[in-house]
């Protein structure tokens, strides 16, 4: 790890101690798991542990890998090797290599759909988004993403729910004007185009699927999107954000958008999405910047930086670089490009036997002191499929018992705790569990927010009734055990 002038007190609280003897680990859970990351000269991947910087595996690519996704549930790495017109795919605890898939020209930018079923690609040599199938490993589908045969498609983001996918289409000419696609994600007919000014690079959608961004890498500007109707639609709020603005991560709270920039040297920008004021971030040391990705709980970025080849971790409140780790050499290679973090609950941080756990696995189910019920399963290291309903207090007097929601993905059980903080796809709802388990038994504390429309009488993260639950105690035992 190359020198690090933050105080010590900093590091710790991420957990990046490498310039003291031995790593510690993060105190925030957010922060741990594994981040992969694609080097694009040499061709090759390499997955870092989030909290110390330590290269964990490398293998060998396609020529030029530009993105990496991890598909939910696959535990399969997945690379588009624009120079082989190829994406490669590797065992994501180990490196080992599962095979290639042959794609459509030039693979750039990718994203992979919530279930992690499918993953979508931009197919940069032409007009098209190519659709991958995760179960079959094979390239199932060519989404034309413009009519235009001189559109060269470039990146993709597909909504929260699956079903509305984006692209972003430049010009074989980057000069010209280029467009964003709405696509229906799942028979890839075109809905509409947009033109969104010259050159765009990639596109963004809010958790809620009404609102977006673009970055328009001629214009270097970030320009925000109405999405609620078939066409995107420019807002007309728009920043010039820096030079060559590329790839786009949103913070869970939704207020601040974080944007690397393809110039030199070495920046990203942090953009306030209530303001659009810009505060620029250096990263000193390195040419330009490559792809990002936020880490579980959006506190971090972690940004490929390139000349000489490295992954930088930068506080995305305070807009200091906090750690700055070389890309391994074997395999070398100054071009660090792509980059995915997956949270440790996913068990890809280490490849070893699971460690061992003080409670019993299984279903667990109970009530809360509403006397409502609650269920979830517990696994060695997580909880998983958590559901329950909570009875609301509105603001404008009202009280009301609200319908059962479900978080299906994994959430790390840590010395005998787990959390959960979730919102849910409109934004209208927040719900938050603080929970011990031991032997067969779990119990503490959870919660639940929903801002509420009344006159359309339907969830609006923007509407004028806010009920809460309140903290609410629970217990739960697992299935089978004595009461």
């Amino acid at each position: 790890m190359r020198a690090n002038t933050l105080p010590r007190a900093t590091l710790a609280a991420l957990g990046i101690v490498a310039v003291l003897a031995g790593p510690v680990s993060a105190r925030d859970p957010g922060t741990r798991g594994t981040v992969f990351v694609t080097e694009r000269q040499l061709g090759s991947v390499t997955a870092f542990d989030a909290v110390t910087g330590s290269p964990l595996w490398t293998a060998r690519t396609g020529a030029a890998p530009i993105g990496v996704t991890l598909p939910h549930g696959t535990h399969k790495l997945y690379t588009s090797d624009e120079g082989s017109s190829q994406m490669s795919i590797f065992d994501a605890r180990t490196g080992a290599s599962l095979g290639t898939i042959p794609m459509g020209p030039l693979p750039h930018h990718l994203l992979a759909s919530p279930n992690g079923r499918r993953i979508y690609v931009g197919e940069f040599g032409q007009n098209t988004v190519g659709v991958v199938d995760t179960a079959a490993d094979t390239e199932v589908a060519h989404f034309v993403a413009s009519p235009l045969l001189n559109a060269r498609t470039h990146a993709v983001f597909i909504s929260r729910d699956g079903k509305d996918l984006y692209a972003t289409n430049t010009r074989s000419d980057r000069t010209q004007v280029g467009d964003v696609a709405h696509i229906d994600a799942s028979s890839g007919e075109r809905i509409c185009n947009t033109e969104v000014g010259i050159d765009p690079s990639e596109i963004l959608v809010a958790p809620n699927g009404e609102s977006g961004y673009v970055s328009v890498r001629g214009e270097n500007k970030v320009k925000e999107l109405d999405l609620r109707g078939d066409c995107p639609l420019l807002t007309g709020r728009e920043a010039v954000v820096g030079i060559q603005p590329d790839t786009l991560q949103l913070t869970g709270d939704g207020d601040r958008l974080v944007v690397t920039l393809r110039g030199t040297p070495a920046q990203i920008s942090l953009l306030d999405t209530h303001s659009f004021a810009v505060q620029p971030v250096s990263i000193p040391g390195h040419t330009t910047t490559g792809h990002h990705w936020l880490s579980q709980n959006g506190e971090f970025s972690f940004v490929a930086v390139e000349n000489p080849g490295g992954l930088a971790v930068v506080d995305n409140d305070t807009g200091q670089v906090v750690a700055d780790y070389p890309y391994p050499n074997p395999p070398g290679g100054n071009r660090p490009h792509g980059v995915f973090f997956a949270p440790q609950a996913d068990v890809l941080a280490v490849a070893t036997g699971a460690a061992s756990a003080n409670h019993a696995t299984g279903s667990y189910s109970g009530s809360t002191e509403q006397r409502i019920g609650i269920d979830f399963v517990a696994g060695r290291r997580a909880v998983w499929d958590l559901a329950y309903a909570v009875k609301y207090h509105c603001s404008t007097g009202r009280s009301y018992y609200g319908n059962p929601l479900r978080a299906r993905r994994r959430y790390p059980i840590r010395d005998d705790r787990f959390k959960l903080h979730w919102t849910s796809a409109s934004g209208a709802t927040v719900s938050s569990v603080h929970g011990r388990i031991r032997g067969k038994r779990a119990w503490g504390t959870l919660s639940r927010t929903i801002r509420i429309d009344t006159v359309e009488q339907q969830p609006d993260p923007e509407g004028d009734e806010l009920c809460e639950s309140g903290l609410v105690h629970f217990r739960a035992r697992r299935a089978g055990a004595r009461p």
